[in-house]
This record gives C-alpha cells, sequence and structure tokens, in this order.
C-alpha cells in the first residue's frame, strides 16, 4: 500500500538503508551504490541546509542527465527543499522568466550547464568536486512530509505565461507502489533520459531508486532522438524503457530490433497506433507494452493498460483502468457523472493532485475543484480537459474539450504561441492550429501583419518558446477569415504553402544532390532547394530522427538530432557532412 505520508527522499534513504551495496546509477563509468548515492545526497542536503536553503524553498535546477544530477535532486529534497527544472534546451529568456516566476532562492548548476547571471545565488556540484566528500553521510534530520513541495515543473500557459506547477511528494507513490504494470524490484534496470521538464523523468527515477532498482543514465544531445535512446537501452541491458508514443512509433517503423531485451516498455502522451504496436508485439510476444495516461498535474499517470493482442481488434487503443491512489471520473458540463458509453471530461481525484499553479490563484480555481466523490472533506479534483469514454471500467480517449494539444509528447497551449506572435511589432493578430498530416501534427501560425516582415517571426519565436513550440510555418494574410458571428473562421484558413526558403537554387555538390533526396524522401517533396531550411518544410523532431539516421546510413558520418536543429538549412548540413566525413577519413 503506497504511503502518501512519507518524503520521496525519505523513501529513498530508506530503500538504500535495506539495499546499500545494490547498484543505485549507472552514469558511464560511474557507478554509485546505494550507499554511495545516499551519502553524496545526504552532504549535499547538509550544504544546502548550511547555506539557509531548506523547508519551503524553491531551487532551481540547472542540469542535464548525469548521476551528478541524481544527487542534485535528491539532496534538493533531502534539505525539505523543492527543485524548478531550469533546462539547458530552453530559451534563456523564458528559463530566466521561469526563475523570476518561481522566486527560486538559489540556483544549483551541474557542469557543463551554467547560470550566467548574477541575479541569484549560484551553486556548482560536481561528484568530482573535494566538496562532495566533505561532511556526514547521515541524512539531516529535516521533517518533509507528503504534503511538502516535490518540484515545481512549467507547462505551457494558455495566457503567454508559462505555468508552475506545485507537485508535493505525496502524489509519487501512488501510482507504482504495490502495482503489478510495472516490474519495479530490486535488480531491475530502467533508462533515465527523460527530460526533466515534464513528469516521464519521476516516472523514470523514483519507481527505481525506492524500490532497488539500478537507474541507467542517457546522457548527450541526442535524447531527443529515441533511437539513439532504444539503442542506449539496448548496449546497456534496460529492462524497462518509458518512451512517448510519437517516439515509439518511431522507433517501430524504423528499428523495432532495438525493442528486443526490454521486459517492460510504457508509452504515452498521444494515441496508440495499432499498426505500430502491431508490428513490435508479432516480433516480440513477451515484450510488456503498457499504455498510460495522466497530466502533470496528477503527477506521471492515472490510468494505465497493458496492451494485448486483442486490443489491436478494437477501435481504438484503450487507455486503461485507474490506477493505485488516484481516482478517475467523466463528468459532463454539470459535474455530473455520465454513463458507461457516454464520451464526458476526465477529472482526476486522490493524493496525486498537485496543490496548483504557483502564483496564479485564478487559474488554479478554474481547473481545481472540490471533489464531492472522494472520501476526504478537504479533496480536490483535477479538470484535466480531456474527452474519453468508459466501457466495463476501461477508459478509451477521445480528444481535447479546448485547443490544447499534444505534440510529439509535449503539451502545448496554441495560445501561447498566439501571444508571443502578438508580441512582434510586426504582428497585430495572430492564431495557430495543429494540422494533422501524413507524418503527424504540424503547427502552422498565421499572422496579420503590420508590414512585410514574416520571415523573421519564427527566430523571434526560437528566443522565447522551447523549439517544439516553434511552428514549422507562418502564414501572412490581410485579414482573418471570420464566422457570421464575427469569430475567427479555423477551417476557412488557407493550407500553408510549401515554398523554398531562399531563391530556389539547385544543390549543387554531390553531398547537397544526396542530402536533398533524403529529404524529399522524409517530407514527400518533389524538389528540395540549397537554402530551403528542413523545419520550414514541414520537418520535425521525429522526423529530424528519421533524417539523423538516414544521414549516418548514407554518409557514415556521426550526425544527431542536434545538429539537424543547429544546420536546419540543406547547404550547412551538407558542409557539417562533409567537414565529418574529412576528419573520418584525418584519423
Amino acid at each position: 500500500m503506497s504511503d502518501n505520508t512519507s518524503s520521496v527522499s525519505g523513501l529513498f534513504h530508506a530503500q538504500a538503508a535495506r539495499t546499500p551495496d545494490l547498484k543505485a546509477v549507472v552514469d558511464g563509468k560511474v557507478e554509485l551504490s546505494y550507499r554511495q548515492l545516499s551519502a553524496y545526497a545526504a552532504r549535499l542536503s547538509r550544504r544546502l541546509l548550511a547555506l539557509g536553503i531548506g523547508r519551503g524553498d524553491l531551487v532551481g535546477l540547472r542540469a542535464g542527465h548525469s548521476a551528478d544530477t541524481i544527487v542534485a535532486m535528491l539532496g534538493i529534497l533531502g534539505a525539505g527543499a523543492a527543485y524548478v527544472p531550469l533546462e539547458g534546451r530552453l530559451p534563456a529568456e523564458r528559463v530566466r522568466r521561469m526563475a523570476a516566476d518561481a522566486r527560486v532562492r538559489a540556483v544549483l548548476t551541474v557542469p557543463p550547464l551554467d547560470w550566467g547571471l548574477s541575479d541569484l545565488p549560484t551553486l556548482t556540484y560536481s561528484l568530482r568536486d573535494p566538496d562532495a566528500t566533505v561532511g556526514s553521510a547521515v541524512p539531516p534530520p529535516v521533517e518533509v512530509t507528503g504534503d511538502d513541495l516535490l518540484y515545481v515543473p512549467y507547462t505551457s500557459g494558455s495566457t503567454g505565461r508559462p505555468k508552475g506547477v506545485e507537485v508535493p511528494h505525496r502524489s509519487v507513490p501512488g501510482f507504482y507502489i504495490d502495482e503489478d504494470y510495472g516490474p519495479w524490484r530490486p535488480g531491475l534496470r530502467a533508462m533515465c533520459h527523460s527530460a526533466m521538464s515534464w513528469d516521464g523523468h519521476v516516472f523514470e527515477v523514483y519507481p527505481v531508486l525506492t524500490t532497488g532498482g539500478t537507474l541507467v543514465i542517457h546522457r548527450g544531445d541526442d535524447g531527443s532522438d529515441p533511437l539513439a535512446v532504444a539503442d542506449a537501452a539496448q548496449r546497456a541491458g534496460a529492462d524497462m524503457l518509458m518512451l512517448p508514443t510519437q517516439a515509439f512509433n518511431t522507433v517501430a517503423a524504423e528499428r523495432p530490433g532495438l525493442l528486443a531485451g526490454l521486459r517492460c516498455l510504457v508509452i504515452g502522451g498521444e494515441v496508440a497506433s495499432r499498426d505500430h504496436l502491431g508490428k513490435v508485439l508479432a516480433n516480440q510476444p513477451d515484450l510488456t507494452i503498457v499504455n498510460v495516461y495522466g497530466p502533470v498535474e496528477c503527477t506521471c499517470l492515472a490510468i494505465a493498460h497493458q496492451i494485448t493482442a486483442a486490443d489491436l481488434a478494437l477501435p481504438a487503443i484503450p487507455i486503461g483502468r485507474s490506477i493505485g491512489d488516484r481516482t478517475v471520473h467523466l463528468l459532463d458540463e454539470e459535474h455530473r457523472p455520465v454513463p458507461d458509453g457516454v464520451v464526458g471530461e476526465v477529472y482526476i481525484g486522490g493524493p496525486a493532485v498537485a496543490r496548483g499553479y504557483l502564483g496564479q490563484p485564478g487559474l488554479t480555481a478554474e481547473r481545481f475543484g472540490p471533489d464531492p466523490f472522494g472520501p476526504d472533506p478537504g479533496g480536490r479534483l483535477y479538470r484535466t480537459g480531456d474527452l474519453a469514454r468508459r466501457v466495463a471500467g476501461v477508459y478509451d480517449f477521445v480528444g481535447r474539450a479546448d485547443d490544447q494539444v499534444k505534440l510529439r509528447g509535449f503539451r502545448i497551449e496554441l495560445g501561447e504561441i498566439d501571444i508571443q506572435l502578438r508580441a512582434h511589432p510586426a504582428v497585430t493578430d495572430a492564431a495557430t492550429v495543429a494540422l494533422a498530416e501524413d507524418n503527424g501534427l504540424r503547427l502552422v501560425s498565421y499572422v496579420v501583419p503590420d508590414g512585410p516582415h514574416v520571415t523573421s517571426l519564427r527566430e523571434h519565436l526560437r528566443r522565447v518558446l522551447p523549439e517544439a513550440m516553434v511552428p514549422a510555418a507562418v502564414v501572412g494574410l490581410d485579414a482573418f477569415p471570420l464566422t457570421h458571428s464575427g469569430k475567427l473562421d479555423r477551417q476557412a484558413l488557407p493550407a500553408p504553402p510549401v515554398t523554398a526558403a531562399g531563391g530556389g537554387d539547385r544543390p549543387a555538390s554531390s553531398t547537397e544532390k544526396n542530402l536533398a533526396g533524403l529529404w524529399q524522401a522524409l517530407l514527400g517533396l518533389d524538389e528540395v532547394a540549397r537554402e530551403d531550411d528542413f523545419f520550414v518544410l514541414g520537418g520535425h523532431s521525429l522526423l529530424a530522427t528519421r533524417l539523423a539516421l538516414r544521414v549516418r546510413e548514407a554518409f557514415a558520418v556521426p550526425i544527431t538530432v542536434r545538429d539537424i536543429y543547429d544546420q536546419p538549412l540543406l547547404r550547412e548540413l551538407a558542409l557539417l557532412v562533409d567537414e565529418r566525413r574529412a576528419t573520418s577519413a584525418a584519423a
């Protein structure tokens, strides 16, 4: 039975006391036992307390994937503080706004990332620092309960201001303790690769480290490349892996053999594909694939379903039944329960529900309300905005009740993109839509410009929004089409034109010509120009994953997804390929 009164850090240190010599973290050549990890975390907790950082404080965590980061997380929690993920891949301006909004007491950095500003106290942490081994290895006597904050992730906000979700410790244990959909136990090897800005990292880290398993760290800039992640999992002998659904689809389509050796694969975030699931299950019938559902406001998941071959014949793959201490309700517009088979909005209750949105009481009141169905008079329900139907206790996802979208695992409020566009002096109005295409959803923004300069708007958005929120195209219009009632007629917006980004000059070198062929095959285009931008032409992160694979196969050079983001023009990418070929030849 889950313990919602204990802290996650307390559960970890208790596990370390039970299994001190088991391997807790593997990060390349760095391996930490539970005894060592507990000691490092305890020393960092005491160091933070000595600096005046303690219970109830928020600490910005500027770190990538490493054993050092795991220590940093546990050290912050052991001091009674909570961490605010400030990822290195986010635009600097957005990270600064998040830190200011959260009013973090300090920023803890893990090299090679730094803070680079003098506005806040900064502490750098490394296992190689002499201070890491100085002081008592006993966890400090700080009372941390299930109601204390664990972390504050920021999600997209429809008002243009990202929302900080106040997630307490009690939200975590109930989704895995005494649950049999996942193989958590001593000796389990599970991958850690998910971005800290969403709750995938919570799913990966804490269930493993509170049950005696081994966390295998996936480093590098290719964390957004699911093929690289799956390959790393296979090479590490991992038993368990979590992938966003679209990332799983990419692995299933391109390299399904990379999933061989896994015992459990967890997918979620978008509607599951029967074709991709069928392909994997046909080749690996013993692999347990679990389809999960849950918003960050209720930590990781509230519903789960182990997929079987019989599910492939259903109209939709179920998201499953409620799990652990999560309660799930389907309600109509009058907040009344709907009968089986009828679509209703998903509301979630129980200890999983977050406190609310940091510093936004109005928005908190909109989404978090009293729970009239639970045993606790003070219990609350979270209104997800998702629609589902239930048949015999099993839930099927239907869609959204608003304009929020899930894009390749990222939750996106389209309104936030529009607000950032309207902030540009060249734009008087904006509207963003998610278009369904063969390669998945594609974000397209339409603007009514106050002038002819529309081409620079994507660069403007890159400076203030995460990559996943930057639209593939920005289309200028003289005026928006309107309905008879004067509202925006989204159905009447024109299809975005596919045009060359720079003059239409044909590929010149053999490398450019071969790359152009790869682009054309992936993007479904008849021709590509030298100055074309892969992402403007319809590319996105998962297509970039496939492109990186094809470039590696065609040219025998190491090209990553990050390289494609950094060199998105055909001409630029061709130069990079030629440089790497020359380097390989000279080695």
